[in-house]
């Protein structure tokens, strides 16, 4: 009984820990900028309405304000906050803290999408909020939180004097926000109406493969290990294909919008992708000038010329003269060495081997001893002419001196 009990306890203690490992686990999340494509890819509702004129909210730091589903309040160094027509780039009303700027949003139910409009202005009036103060450009960090447990954390800094926007899509759920003022100035930013949805975000999965020598990367992925990943819908993610030394990407297969090394999947459903490298191969061609032949791994010219190799291979290649000729020298030869040429191969090449017929003694034809009968070739039959000429004309001067 008391070994039952020891286990019992030690599976609990297991899943307590696994639980708080669970829930600090990060979640993945998909930033906007954009209101329209925020709203149209999570579905999210006002949570807020539109903001009403309230002034100054009653109690100072404890102040505490509902509309909607959200309460707001405020942390230190904050001292108090306002809601009304306090900056002309938010259309209506917006929320304006006093001090440094620590808003809190606790939602009635947990969410898995928000979004709020946000402004900076350079106006030191605005920044004063209506005494001049000096502006200060501050950067904003979002904490996204279940209950104590942070889901997500966010940095963002708008642009100035312009309407901004900040949306966010979380696969995990959350109740309550925290949007601190990094730079801890005292120049007032305001914030616009605040957008959630309680659903959970539709999801698609990604397959990534590749053949060959080469690894793909994108958000997520990093494939030779991790080839999949879940991806919101809506999502674009950029794959970037990287080619092992030696191969080369040939293409993609199945790829939304490919574009060189890269492919952009638009997460739109499940989906697969493929990769495919090649190793990199140039063509060497042999030609063969006057009597001989060429032999090296894959050549054997005249008959077999050209052939394909890896990049950077080396190929030696060799001359080898026939009965009757000589090998002279090589043309296009990267490291020539009498006989032998040595070509490395990183791009398509060409070499040429020069052989030369070895000359008959002038006025003398000599018979092929192994073959009696044989025919002369084209050049032995222009030694014979030759010598038949040389013979005519001494002849013929021999007859001219003799008549004198």
């Amino acid at each position: 009984m008391t070994k039952f009990k020891r286990i019992k306890s030690l599976y609990i203690s297991l899943s307590i820990i696994l639980s708080a490992i669970s829930l600090n686990v990060a979640a993945d999340t998909l930033q906007f900028n954009d209101f329209t494509q925020f709203i149209t890819q999570s579905g999210a509702i006002s949570a807020t309405g539109n903001l009403p004129d309230l002034g100054t909210i009653p109690g100072d730091a404890a102040a505490s304000q509902t509309l909607g589903s959200a309460t707001f309040t405020i942390s230190a160094p904050s001292t108090r906050f306002h809601i009304g027509d306090f900056s002309p780039i938010i259309p209506g009303n917006e929320i304006g803290i006093s001090d440094s700027e620590n808003l809190n949003v606790d939602l009635a139910a947990s969410v898995y999408s928000l979004g709020f409009y946000f402004a900076e202005p350079t106006d030191q009036l605005a920044c004063g909020g209506g005494a001049p103060q000096p502006c200060v450009d501050s950067t904003f960090q979002v904490l996204l939180k279940n209950n104590a447990n942070i889901v997500a954390t966010i940095n963002f800094n708008g642009d100035d004097n312009v309407l901004n926007f900040l949306g966010v899509i979380s696969d995990q759920a959350f109740n309550r926000v925290e949007i601190k003022d990094q730079t801890n100035t005292i120049d007032n930013e305001y914030f616009g109406e605040f957008y959630t949805n309680t659903e959970p975000p539709v999801q698609h999965h990604l397959d990534v493969t590749h053949a060959g020598g080469g690894t793909v990367q994108g958000t997520g992925i990093d494939c030779q290990s991790d080839c999949s990943e879940d991806y919101f819908n809506g999502e674009l993610v950029v794959l970037t294909a990287t080619p092992e030394q030696g191969y080369k990407l040939e293409g993609w297969d199945n790829c939304d919008s490919p574009d060189g090394l890269q492919c952009t999947m638009s997460m739109d459903g499940d989906k697969s992708v493929t990769a495919n490298f090649v190793m990199i191969t140039y063509h060497l061609n042999i030609s063969v000038v006057g009597d001989g032949s060429v032999t090296g791994l894959g050549i054997s010219c005249p008959i077999d010329c050209d052939e394909p190799y890896l990049e950077g291979q080396q190929v030696t290649l060799v001359a080898i003269e026939n009965d009757g000729s000589t090998f002279r020298n090589w043309f296009n030869c990267d490291q020539p060495n009498g006989n032998e040429c040595t070509m490395v191969m990183n791009s398509n090449k060409e070499a040429v081997a020069n052989f030369a017929n070895l000359q008959l003694n002038p006025g003398v034809f000599q018979k092929n001893n192994a073959n009696p009968n044989a025919i002369p070739t084209l050049s032995e039959w222009a030694l014979i002419m030759l010598t038949v000429l040389l013979g005519s004309i001494i002849v013929l001067r021999s007859k001219k001196n003799s008549n004198n």
